[in-house]
């Protein structure tokens, strides 16, 4: 199937590695996941070691992420838009107030990602692509896609909407 929908209401909670917060992963495999994040409180991020790591803001009023000493810190607060950061610093999130992100997290050199925010999105040989909708809605074959809806994309498929913004997430060269 080229489309597969996947409906925020039914991803399943679960707890950070670090137990330190919760999330709900929309896509995974091997080395690699795409998911949310609710950052509720300040709190140490998880150790992933020998990944790459992109969080974007799509709700809320930001974060301060320390890094290591010698490290600028990343300040987080305008929404859509994707900030990348080595997944193994040790790092500890100060927040502004609730937020809810979206990560796209892949271990090196054998995956890698990326992430834009886009009106449209298309399957990209070799990669696994997944669109969130950010605001507005998408139509597929396989239904409406609403606010923070997934859209996993396959065998040549394509969405796009002038109405509606989506975070495009390609992961190359890992399977799902």
């Amino acid at each position: 199937m080229p489309f597969e929908l996947i409906r925020h209401t039914d991803m399943a909670m679960s707890l950070w590695p670090n137990k330190a917060g919760r999330k709900a992963d929309i896509l995974s495999g091997q080395g690699w996941l795409v998911g949310f994040a609710w950052l509720d409180a300040d709190a140490a991020f998880s150790d992933y070691r020998g990944h790459d790591r992109t969080i974007t803001l799509i709700d809320g009023p930001g974060f301060v992420l320390r890094f290591p000493p010698g490290t600028p810190a990343l300040d987080v607060a305008e929404p859509n838009r994707p900030r990348a950061f080595d997944g193994g610093w040790p790092t500890h999130c100060a927040i502004r107030g609730p937020c809810l992100v979206l990560n796209a997290v892949t271990r090196r050199p054998r995956i890698s990602h990326s992430v834009a925010i886009d009106g449209a999105a298309a399957f990209a040989p070799a990669a696994t692509t997944v669109a969130v909708v950010l605001d507005g809605e998408v139509a597929t074959p396989s239904g409406t896609a609403a606010r923070l809806d997934a859209i996993v994309l396959r065998d040549g498929a394509s969405v796009s909407s002038s109405a509606a913004r989506m975070a495009v997430i390609r992961v190359s060269g890992a399977e799902a």
